[in-house]
């Protein structure tokens, strides 16, 4: 690293360089050894890198930079943390496009998971990586909005866009709360921004910040730690979410509902500790504005839509494996509510409102019937385990079971 300027080197050279140097990273003895020179490789290395473009040693450099986050510790890698990350992050966003019949098979997604792991590697880079990806959604917002007037068309910045937010979502799911902490600010503040935008009218961009978001909210309000359940875990959590609930709250509650309820939804999409959160904090006010009289018929549907799309989050937490006990889902102990709610509307009222109601009952019926198949799959399993603890029989979960399959007919 100090003899050789690797860079000076014809392609075939530096591969060959930084093939071998990958090796190294790969065999525990000389693993050993790169460890046991502290700051020098870190700093070394990002002389090596600076400056390639050829894509077979990007890939290399790549997994080198992430071996150096996830191995050295932070006292050996903070002199060198934001030169490294300067030399990585320069290729982002990826805009490699392979050759035709390309004989090294190296696609635009390997060098996109490349980069993403290099990035997360450390949580040293957690700080970096939101600030790169605040200023690309912010350029990639000024570089869509004249894109459209000049040309009709968005397609370039919208990309950016869309790899800034998956980036931030694959890095702070690798980053811990401790180096998430002092980022917590400036997260909020754009995802606040990022939510009330007009930017979010594209569906897919709404994905990608939705994805984005609930990285940060499942890092802070998780549903497991090491393996266990949790309930009523703070940690940054009430400083980062509470204030958001409750400015999405105020703005539903003035009729000020589309991106809100957007943002609220996203939130207790990500686990059901944030659901619980969310419906907390949010469904009394409004489901007392919705059976107003004086509520008007837009504010109305809105409330409805809010709801409906509220359920269908808590049924897609139904469909990951991880939640084998729904007790704690707070729309179960509300249905009847939300029943109630939703059918006082079917009737009445226009058009819009009638179908929000009805494809409100629509969730439930799929929230149920899921709960329904999760409970007989539990009792089927109990059952080929010869399990013999009858006192689950009588549990919430089972009285709510049998009392949905009876009042909504289905699961059999």
């Amino acid at each position: 690293l100090s003899k050789i300027t690797v860079q000076s080197l014809p392609q075939s050279s530096r591969h060959t360089a930084l093939e071998i140097l990958r090796e190294f990273t790969k065999i525990k003895g000389c693993c050993a050894v790169l460890l046991s020179l502290g700051s020098f490789f870190p700093k070394g290395f990002t002389d090596v890198m600076d400056g390639e473009k050829d894509p077979r040693c990007l890939t290399l450099c790549f997994d080198i930079v992430a071996f150096i986050g996830e191995h050295f510790d932070e006292s050996s890698l903070k002199e060198a943390a934001e030169d490294l990350f300067d030399v990585t992050a320069c290729y982002f966003p990826i805009t490699f496009k392979p050759p035709k019949n390309d004989p090294y098979r190296i696609t635009t997604e390997d060098m996109k998971r490349g980069l993403s792991r290099a990035l997360s590697s450390s949580q040293l880079f957690c700080k970096y990586v939101v600030e790169l990806v605040s200023e690309t959604v912010q350029e990639g917002a000024a570089g869509r909005s004249k894109e459209e007037e000049e040309e009709g068309s968005s397609s370039s910045s919208s990309k950016s866009i869309y790899d800034a937010l998956d980036l931030l979502g694959d890095c702070i799911s690798a980053y811990n709360t401790r180096a998430l902490t002092t980022e917590l600010p400036t997260l909020r503040r754009f995802f606040s921004e990022l939510f009330i935008t007009s930017i979010l009218s594209d569906e897919t961009l709404k994905a990608h910040a939705i994805y984005a978001l609930r990285a940060v909210v499942r890092k802070l309000c998780p549903d497991k730690i090491s393996g266990f359940f949790v309930s009523g875990v703070r940690h940054e959590w009430d400083g980062f979410v509470h204030p958001l609930i409750e400015q999405c709250k105020a703005r539903l509650v003035g009729m000020e509902s589309k991106e809100s309820s957007i943002f609220l939804t996203a939130i207790a999409g990500a686990s059901l500790n944030a659901l619980r959160a969310v419906f907390s904090k949010v469904y009394p006010t409004l489901k007392d504005q919705a059976f107003n009289a004086g509520t008007s018929p837009t504010h109305r549907q809105q409330i409805l839509e809010f709801f409906r799309d509220l359920v269908y989050a808590a049924y897609e937490l139904l469909l990951t494996k991880q939640y084998h006990n729904d007790d704690d889902n707070p729309i179960i102990d509300h249905l009847a509510s939300l029943e109630g709610l939703f059918m006082s509307c079917l009737h009445g009222g226009y058009e819009e409102q009638r179908v929000a109601a009805l494809t409100g009952l629509t969730n439930i019926l799929l929230f149920c019937a899921k709960i329904i198949e999760k409970n007989k799959s539990s009792n089927i399993m109990a059952r080929e385990s010869s399990c013999s603890d009858s006192s689950s029989s009588g549990s919430s979960l089972n009285v709510t079971m049998k009392s949905s399959q009876k009042k909504w007919n289905v699961g059999g």
